[in-house]
């Protein structure tokens, strides 16, 4: 074992590495910091939960807490002092450690630290560490400082006695403060003033868990001296539940004297008693202006109650028996947070005069919300749908629909209508076209328009005038009509007012079964005037609407453009290709079905392509196997015979048997039988447009026979131009790659050329399948144990790596009969054949290496090569072997690996021939 000499250099270099060790862990970078670490490392800090005896039990504990060390931790003033252990290093760190305080760094204290360290194939990795805080309180020379402790002891007992009285007395005022602090919050959460029940019910809880018993009610009583009442608000907590009463305090005596006091200032108190006749008079008093139940109430013998002033109204308690000295006193105290609830009553109150044009207010702001969200005309209903929703959360009297009519210049009204299912029963959006000039009742309002005005007025529509509707809607729209017909005959509809806005085209119109009243007046103006600037401004943007296509089609093309170009790798096709699907999704057209990219080098006689569907978030490649018909048949025809572009349709039928057919192969068999059966079951034919260019193809697919419109078969066409440009592109750095990968493969073909040729002593050869293994794996090809054997008479001189490949794991011979108990190996050996796979399952690599192992004989031993449970364990063996003049060089995969890759055999065979020719 060669001696671990510490040197300025592997000093320099283990500090760096303990340096990098505490920035990762302080930063909180676990993942890479757990590389730094074997999995066999152990720990023991510095408090009594930090034993660790695994890279995971620490990984564990660190993320736990990884939140009281990031920001908050730093090593300070670290001195570190390394030793050789050979086979290891052995390092103590010594440091200042501190914290962060509110801000501050605060000094913690000195820190301890030794690690065991070894170099392994990962670079350093710490295998044991043991941390440690000195002994603050042992003064110099002391092992432990028994003296200082028992002087703290003693001044400890003193501090608890002293403290047990204040913190009793705390803990009580923190209670009362705590149930204080519920009250004030649930008075901020008043959003409305029969939320006041609430606060009622919050001071009841809390002055049953801070002791108050036989609590009756709680209760607050806002005086309305114009109404000669008040609003009382109650919880009563031995039923839980809570009431508003609005009570008339002239009507019993004990309430006139309370409201009397209370008004008198806002500091004043009221409290009493009730029993005998007195209390059975307000029993009966109750009972007679039926209050709420409380059958409590005649069970006992006497009430007490306790008013406190909050100015026009006051806060009270009443309760089965009398309060506590201490009770009386906390119930004051929730008297003073009570204002807050009180205050906070009076604004909500006030507010609520204001709260009807608030309402408008917002309300005619969603409509106009949703106005300028419109980009198309078929937009208009969703404004329709906004206005109606918007009347009935402002509880219009009577609302059962909204309109809007639009009229041109030759009277041609086009009506969008979204009726309730009230009065009408018609819960979809319909729109209907009719001349007004031909239909008197459906066009009075058009002759109103014209001729005054008014930004309002009112159609008053009695029976008579709405059967004569009826008759016009038959000719109008008969589904209507029938609609109508029914309404009028059930007795639903029997009169109805239409109070409409003006709009600059229109108007907008609600229908109502009562009159309208001056709200609904201000609601239908205000409605009609959002309405009308939000439709001007979709006027103007229908002009721009074209261009605003064309500058997404070619934002939508430019994307697809930038990705081709950021496109370096060959990989990187697919991001390229899942970009293409994105935008053709982003720009609306009605793919139902994908969109599909195929490589027509690609197209045989099936189908290889790339398709997306849904929302485009993966591209994935998928093959559509066979089908003998002229809808799967034309799709290649027209790619093969491309250049070109071309529109298929097919019947629903037509789409039904393809699609049974493809749900039996995979991907598509997967599918749960739900998603299938909205496949079939989906209404219509089967559309598709394919624009085929020299290299590729697009075709995109709507499941519902819907034609892609010339628009849309336009932008496919540009986008096919695009991907073309791609594709040529990808082409391109195809050639640049294999170019670059042969630069590479020659590379390490000439430098084992060099070695071979470099070689004086035959143990030399040693090292060379040790740079050839290295040389293979570094093309990015994989392989566990690489040799080089060669084939004599009567025996198989062989040396190999190890499984990692930094050395010669072993160097053996064996007998010729191992390889010729294999039949297929003992033909290639005869034959000419370059390379040769040995595909071996569990049992067979179990027998081989067993073989090897009994019959070998060797002259280096792997002791860490695997055993015959190992290769049960990965399921089998595989030997990759190349053919030299004098024997093979070769390699082994995990496992039963019948086909490994291509370019890994070849690359073997390549080395084997530069190898062959140095040797020689």
């Amino acid at each position: 074992m060669t001696q671990i000499i510490i040197t300025k250099q592997l000093e320099t270099e283990i500090r760096q590495f303990l340096d990098n060790y505490w920035a990762l862990y302080l930063e909180g970078d676990l993942q890479t910091w757990s590389t730094f670490l074997t999995d066999d490392y152990k720990n023991i800090g510095g408090t009594e939960e930090e034993i660790w005896n695994s890279k995971q039990e620490i990984m564990d504990y660190s993320t736990a807490i990884m939140g009281q060390m990031v920001g908050v931790a730093s090593l300070r003033n670290k001195k570190t002092e390394v030793f050789s252990l050979t086979p290891y290093v052995l390092a103590h760190e010594f440091a200042d450690m501190y914290i962060k305080i509110e801000n501050s760094w605060v000094f913690y204290g000195k820190f301890r630290l030794s690690s065991i360290i070894q170099k392994s194939t990962k670079g350093w990795q710490v295998v044991h560490q043991h941390g440690s805080y000195p002994d603050s309180k042992a003064g110099q020379g002391e092992t432990f400082a028994f003296d200082k402790i028992s002087a703290e002891n003693r001044e400890l007992k003193d501090a608890v006695k002293r403290r047990t009285v204040e913190l009793e007395n705390k803990n009580r005022e923190l209670e009362i403060e705590a149930a204080l602090e519920k009250v004030r919050s649930s008075a901020l959460a008043m959003n409305e003033p029969a939320d006041m029940v609430e606060v009622c019910r919050v001071i009841s809880n809390q002055l049953i868990l801070l002791g108050v018993t036989d609590i009756r009610n709680v209760q607050t009583a806002i005086i309305n001296e114009q109404k000669g009442t008040y609003l009382n608000c109650q919880y009563f907590a031995a039923y839980k539940e809570g009431v508003i009463e609005e009570t008339d305090y002239n009507l019993h005596p004990t309430s006139f004297a309370m409201v009397q006091e209370m008004k008198k200032s806002a500091h004043t108190t009221f409290s009493g008693s009730m029993e005998g006749l007195e209390l059975n008079t307000f029993r009966e008093w109750r009972k007679q202006y039926n209050q709420f139940p409380d059958p409590l109430l005649d069970e006992v013998d006497s009430i007490h109650y306790y008013f406190y002033s909050i100015g026009q109204g006051g806060l009270g308690l009443s309760t089965y028996k009398s309060l506590s000295e201490e009770g009386l006193e906390i119930f004051k105290r929730f008297h003073n947070v009570f204002t807050l609830a009180y205050r906070r009553f009076i604004d909500i109150e006030l507010a609520f005069t204001q709260a009807r044009e608030a309402q408008i207010e917002a309300a005619v702001e969603r409509v106009r919300a949703q106005s300028m969200a419109m980009y198309q005309t078929t937009d208009l209903h969703k404004v329709n749908e906004e206005v109606l929703n918007q009347l009935y959360k402002l509880k219009v009297d009577g609302l059962t629909g909204v309109s809007i009519y639009l009229v041109d210049e030759y009277d041609t009204v086009t009506i969008w209508d979204l009726s309730s299912p009230g009065n009408m029963s018609i819960p979809n959006s319909y729109s209907i076209k009719y001349d007004a000039k031909k239909y008197p009742v459906m066009g009075e309002w058009v002759e109103i328009w014209k001729t005054t005005h008014e930004d309002y007025f009112v159609l008053d529509a009695p029976k008579e005038k709405l059967i004569k509707a009826v008759e016009e809607f038959k000719e109008i729209h008969p589904e209507m009509a029938i609609k109508f017909k029914n309404a009028i005959e059930s007795g639903s509809l029997i009169h109805q007012w239409n109070p409409v806005g003006r709009l600059s085209d229109g108007v907008l119109s609600i229908d109502l079964m009562n009159p309208p009243s001056e709200d609904t007046k201000t609601i239908v103006i205000k409605m009609a005037g959002a309405f009308n600037m939000a439709y001007q401004r979709f006027l103007d943007l229908q002009k721009a609407e074209a261009q605003t296509r064309e500058a997404q089609i070619e934002a939508a093309l430019e994307r697809v453009r930038a990705r081709s170009l950021a496109m370096h790798k060959t990989d990187e096709l697919q991001r390229v290709i899942q970009t293409v699907h994105q935008e053709l999704l982003n720009l609306n057209i009605s793919i139902s079905g994908g969109s599909f990219i195929a490589i027509n080098s690609e197209i045989e006689t099936e189908i290889h392509c790339w398709g997306s569907g849904g929302t485009a978030d993966t591209s994935e490649q998928v093959h559509i196997p066979y089908f003998d018909k002229p809808f799967y048949t034309n799709l290649i025809k027209g790619i093969k015979t491309g250049p070109g572009f071309f529109t298929e349709e097919y019947t629903q039928k037509e789409k039904e048997e393809f699609f049974k057919f493809l749900f039996k192969h995979e991907p598509w068999s997967k599918l749960d039988s739900k998603q299938k059966n909205e496949t079939l079951s989906s209404p219509g034919g089967y559309t598709r447009s394919c624009c085929v260019s020299q290299h590729s193809s697009i075709f995109i697919i709507n499941h519902f026979g819907e034609k892609f419109s010339e628009a849309d078969n336009d932008i496919l066409k540009r986008f096919a131009r695009v991907f073309e440009q791609t594709y040529t592109r990808f082409l391109d750095l195809q050639k640049a790659e294999a170019q670059a990968r042969e630069a590479q493969i020659e590379l390490s073909l000439e430098r084992i050329r060099s070695h071979v040729t470099a070689m004086q002593e035959s143990s030399e050869l040693l090292d060379i399948v040790v740079m050839m293994r290295n040389e293979f794996v570094t093309l990015g090809h994989e392989a566990h144990y690489f040799w080089h054997m060669r084939w004599l008479p009567e025996k198989y001189e062989k040396a190999m790596t190890s499984g990692d490949g930094t050395r010669i794991g072993m160097v053996m011979t064996l007998p010729r009969h191992i390889h010729g108990d294999i039949q297929t190996v003992a033909d290639w050996e005869k034959s000419d054949n370059p390379t040769f796979v040995l595909a071996m399952d569990t049992e067979n690599a179990v027998d081989y290496v067993h073989k090897m192992i009994s019959l070998g004989d060797f002259e280096i031993v792997d002791h860490n090569a695997p055993t015959l449970d190992d290769i049960r364990h990965i399921g089998g063996l595989t030997f990759v072997m190349a053919r030299t003049t004098h024997g093979e060089i070769g390699f082994s995969l995990p496992g039963d690996v019948p086909n490994p890759p291509a370019a890994a055999v070849d690359a073997l065979a390549r080395f084997a021939g530069v190898f062959d020719l140095a040797y020689k």
